[in-house]
Formats: C-alpha cells, sequence, structure tokens
C-alpha cells in the first residue's frame, strides 16, 4: 500500500519542515520514502507544494490524487484541489493568507470551505494559526497540522504509527523548541476531540 501526501501552503510556513518529519518518521517505520517539492516562490510568500510518497515500494514522487492533504493555508487548499478525491483526508488550517498583489479579490472562507467540502467528504477544518498564535508562536502551526495528524493515526494502515512520528520529531532539532513541541500536543489533543 502507498500513500500520497499533498502539503501545500504559502512559502515560510514549514511545509519543508513537516515533509521531512513525516519523511523520517516513514523511514523509522521501515517504509520507502520519495519527496519533491515546488518552493521556487517560497521566499516571496508565493505558492508551495510538497509531494510526499510513502510505502513499500516507491518509485517517483508525483501523483495524481491524493491520499493526504495538509494544507497550511485555506486558499492553497483550494489552489490544489484537483489533488483532492472524494475520500482524500484533508486536514486544512482555515486561516487565509491574502496574496500581495494589487486587485486580487478573495473568495470568502464560506465559499474556500464549500468548494472543499465538495471534493471530499473527509475534511477537517483546524485553527492552528490561531492555536499557534495562543502559544505565542505563529510560526509553530505546521507542528498544530502535524499532531492533529498523529492524533488521527491516519498512517497507521500503512504501518507509519504515532510512536515513529514522535521519535522523528523528538529527534529533530524543532523539539528543542518549547513552542514546537507545545503546538504538537495542542494538534493532537485536537484530533482526539472530534465528535
Amino acid at each position: 500500500m502507498i500513500k500520497n501526501i499533498l502539503i501545500c501552503g504559502v512559502g515560510g510556513q514549514g511545509q519543508l519542515t513537516l515533509a521531512k518529519l513525516l519523511g523520517e518518521a516513514s523511514l523509522r517505520c521501515g517504509k520507502n520514502v520519495v519527496i519533491a517539492e515546488t518552493r521556487g516562490l517560497s521566499q516571496r510568500g508565493g505558492s508551495v507544494a510538497v509531494y510526499v510518497k510513502v510505502g513499500d515500494e516507491v518509485y517517483a514522487p508525483l501523483f495524481e490524487k491524493a491520499n493526504i492533504m495538509l494544507a497550511l493555508e485555506l486558499i492553497e487548499a483550494v489552489r490544489n484541489i484537483g489533488f483532492i478525491a472524494k475520500n482524500t483526508l484533508a486536514i486544512v488550517n482555515s486561516d487565509i493568507i491574502k496574496p500581495n498583489i494589487p486587485g486580487v479579490k478573495v473568495p470568502s472562507k464560506e465559499k474556500l470551505v464549500e468548494a472543499l467540502r465538495k471534493a471530499t467528504s473527509n475534511l477537517f477544518l483546524v485553527n492552528a494559526t490561531y492555536e499557534a498564535l495562543r502559544i505565542g508562536s505563529p510560526r509553530s502551526l505546521n507542528m498544530v497540522i502535524l499532531g492533529f495528524l498523529v492524533g488521527l493515526n491516519a498512517l497507521a494502515d500503512i504501518g507509519v504509527g504515532r510512536e515513529c512520528i514522535i521519535q522523528a520529531f523528538r529527534s529533530s532539532k524543532y523539539y528543542r523548541f518549547r513552542e514546537n513541541i507545545e503546538a504538537f500536543k495542542v494538534g493532537e489533543e485536537l484530533a482526539k476531540n472530534i465528535d
């Protein structure tokens, strides 16, 4: 079995960090992993997408449909809606970052969410930006999303369990920062407390 994971957002939100942690966790669990990214505009606040493929036998990172989408920004989730299938697990930060382009009209949050709900029946909106700000670290919103993914135990069916992800997180340089640990735990609790 193979999982195709799309991580998308705006440059500077930590998509690459999230992909590296998932890649490390997969290797720790004895899985193969390939990662490819598009980050030409990442330093300018542009669109960034990272493709992660995990499984027993994986060769090329790109894919047509994602099993999991981790979106760190709402507009970017909709921009990448073509990768979503009806059963795609979409964990989406509910925050909008307005483009720095004069005259661009941003659709309402309601319309963006409606488009995502039409695309998948497995959508989780997480106010990761708010949670990261609440603990005093807006840059740790990616750790809230990672914690939420772990809380759902969404990779267990391919043999990448919670313990592998936590080991990868603990061995990374990101674990040294109190805010990241706190953000991770917040995300995990949010997932565990879903009705």
